[in-house]
């Protein structure tokens, strides 16, 4: 996905809230924008910062390979702890975010 900033001059940085990792990006600057390519997950919360000065027009960085480690599938058995006013079990047959 490519995104658009109304600035230039200043290289841009992702910046991961999470855990405060920090990458660089391949960027275009043209006119007054700065073109980003960004590689974002579903449910992906991020931030590009602009801070250092640049004179470089382009940078083209190689792109990520992501590779599937495993797969861990169900049926899951979650457990909660007595005194939070939840079941002491349930039974799910898949993850998802709630």
């Amino acid at each position: 996905m490519k995104a658009r900033f109304r600035i230039t001059g200043k290289k841009p940085e992702l910046w991961h809230p999470e855990d405060g990792r920090r990458e660089e990006l391949s960027y275009d600057m043209a006119g007054r924008v700065t073109t980003v390519d960004l590689q974002l997950e579903p449910n992906d919360a991020v931030f590009v910062v602009f801070r250092e000065e640049t004179d470089q027009m382009s940078l083209r960085l190689p792109d990520v390979v992501r590779e599937e480690l495993m797969e861990v599938g169900g049926p899951w058995a979650l457990a909660f702890q007595e005194g939070r006013r939840a079941p002491e079990q349930i039974r799910l047959e898949e993850l998802v975010p709630g």
